[in-house]
């Protein structure tokens, strides 16, 4: 959570693993000033606030000292931090002589750390005191991205469908400006500006890029991280984050919800340190390591997959033994593959914050965390506003690495949590706190828009078999649950107490999204691409295939009016459809949007 966090525990809990407690230097050192600086970095904490067997800088951060380098962390703020955490002036000092050596040789530009953020769609949050005021500014943005869905008139071919699926799959997440704020390198509540008396933009969070919980290394662990330091190539960087789970363990050790919670967060640490390392030495002509990390799957050269799917990649070759265990019964095709961390970190806190009861210090405590990691949190946050502005940060985040959803998992996998987060409306009034309010409504319905053509349209999207073989996508419509459960998930009509604009962007965005899904959909029952269910997941198949079309009448009744009866009558033709391929539909009915959804 914090710059040079280094993250010990009061009272000492065994740990599964003995510590290696030497000091390495990397091969080779960029200098003397580095070298003596990751010493230090990597030095067993011992002093008169901690006192641990392990428990190193490297414990919460990474390999060096880069993500401080990149964010522009202060010296003073790393001198605090250290000399708090157990280091000598003068180890002090040579940890900020690395830093500054990081960043002449990288040719870093300078960053102010209380505004930086790391992955940031875009380089920059869009304009708006709150999230209702930035949900309008992105509403205002599609008009240039996706202008055929952002258009007055409505989408009534097939080819202009094809026409608003391909603007949607052109688009590069990860420079598509957002309302939505990602994470801060680091969250020091040292720098709420009133120290917790009513701050507008508030520190006292774990919504950061630094591990939470410590993890104490073995010998094994630094070998790697040296020979990835020497050369930060992806392979190498794969095969250390590969080995934190054996090689690294939690420290203290305590068997709660924290330690998964804390290894989830620590792996995410590790990809954002080496996205932060690999951009910078890319920017700085030492080589492709950025655009080698990012760059899909190489065997199946796919642009789509490259933007939306971008790791694809570690489902071949030797990647593929390092992450492909299966578990049988498991909720993921691939429990281990590295999209799962990201998206747990926003889905763990919500799991962490189970209740909406007390600050979420006291539910940290609760859930065994350390007590120095509830003492970071301002108390103003409750759990349920702490774990809603860290999943909206985290959902989107994976979802610029992770279009599809592939690695998401178990509800989130179908968007339930993720929808669930973007239209819930934070706008608590807590402790005389009141946050700013408002809900991402045009976000989420464009996740929805994009995750539809990404599933559909993108072989990488799915899971390989055995072979490495990506199955033909499957155009699923009725089976987008979160899309089809509004009074939980998703909103298909927004109230006339939210903003007219944003009801305006919402309604014309909406309208033509609906209309492009179907005309897809009727496409791929045409060519083959889609079919009914199994028959012994029939009777799932007639209610979601009839929530779907509530749903999509509720919203064109909203906001395409003149096209409802067209639309019925093609739902219509479809049910014929389905019905010679085996599926037991009856005549279409009026069914609610809300109707029961198994």
């Amino acid at each position: 959570m914090r710059a040079l966090a280094v993250l010990v525990a009061f009272g000492l809990v065994a740990c599964q693993q003995t510590p290696d407690t030497t000091t390495r230097a990397p091969t080779p050192a960029t200098s003397d000033a580095y070298t003596q600086g990751l010493e230090v970095w990597r030095k067993p904490l011992i002093g008169a606030k901690f006192n641990t067997a392990g428990v190193s800088c490297s414990s919460c951060h990474g390999a060096d000292m880069v993500d401080l380098a990149v964010a522009g962390v202060r010296d003073a703020d790393i001198s605090r931090r250290g000399l708090e955490d157990g280091l000598s002036p003068a180890e002090v000092a040579r940890v900020v002589a690395a830093v500054k050596d990081v960043r002449v040789s990288l040719k870093l530009q300078a960053q102010d750390p209380d505004t930086f953020r790391p992955f940031q769609p875009g380089g920059v949050l869009l304009p708006g005191a709150d999230n209702t005021e930035r949900d309008i500014a992105f509403g205002r943005t599609l008009a240039a991205v996706v202008p055929t869905l952002m258009r007055a008139a409505p989408i009534t071919t097939l080819q202009d469908a094809q026409k608003a699926r391909d603007e949607l799959l052109a688009i590069n997440l990860r420079d598509l400006k957002v309302g939505i704020p990602m994470p801060r390198l680091s969250e020091d509540r040292f720098h709420n500006a009133a120290r917790d008396v009513a701050p507008q933009d508030d520190h006292g969070t774990l919504n950061d890029w630094i591990a939470d919980v410590p993890r104490v290394h073995d010998g094994a662990w630094f070998a790697l991280q040296d020979a990835y330091l020497a050369d930060p190539t992806p392979e190498r960087f794969w095969r250390l984050y590969a080995a934190a789970p054996s090689s690294t363990a939690a420290f203290p050790n305590t068997g709660t919800r924290a330690v998964s919670y804390g290894l989830t967060k620590y792996k995410s640490a590790l990809i954002g340190q080496h996205l932060m390392r690999a951009k910078a030495l890319e920017d700085a002509g030492r080589g492709r390591f950025y655009s080698d990390f990012m760059a899909g799957n190489p065997s199946l050269p796919n642009a789509n997959a490259s933007r939306h799917v971008p790791w694809a990649y570690l489902d071949q070759g030797a990647y593929r033994s390092l992450f492909d265990k299966r578990e049988t019964n498991a909720t993921r095709d691939n429990p281990n593959h590295p999209l799962n961390d990201l998206w747990d970190v926003g889905d763990a806190m919500r799991e962490t914050m189970e209740s909406q009861e007390g600050t979420a210090a006291e539910r940290l405590l609760k859930n065994g965390f350390p007590k120095f990691v509830a003492e970071g949190v301002s108390p103003l946050h409750s759990d349920f506003t702490m774990k809603q502005n860290m999943a909206a940060s985290w959902f989107w985040l994976s979802f610029t690495m992770d279009a599809s959803l592939r690695g998401a998992g178990n509800f989130a996998a179908q968007g339930h949590y993720f929808a669930k987060t973007m239209n819930s409306v934070l706008n608590l009034d807590l402790r005389d706190y009141s946050f700013p309010g408002g809900a991402y409504f045009i976000h989420g319905t464009f996740m929805h828009a994009l995750r539809f053509a990404v599933q559909g349209f993108v072989p990488e999207s799915g899971s390989p078999d055995a072979a490495g073989k990506y199955p033909t996508p499957d155009l699923d419509l009725p089976g987008m649950k979160d899309f089809w459960m509004p009074n939980e998930d998703q909103k298909i009509v927004l109230s006339s107490a939210e903003p007219l604009e944003q009801r305006q962007l919402f309604g014309r965005f909406v309208g033509n999204s609906l209309l492009m899904m179907v005309a897809l959909y009727e496409e791929a029952l045409n060519d083959g691409r889609a079919r009914p269910y199994p028959d012994y997941a029939q009777v799932a198949f007639r209610k979601r295939f009839d929530t779907m079309v509530g749903c999509v009448r509720l919203g064109l009744e909203a906001y395409r009016p003149d096209t409802v009866a067209g639309t019925m009558a093609r739902f219509e033709a479809m049910r014929v459809k389905l019905g010679g391929m085996g599926a037991r539909l009856p005549k279409l009915q009026s069914y609610p949007c809300d109707a029961y959804y198994p």
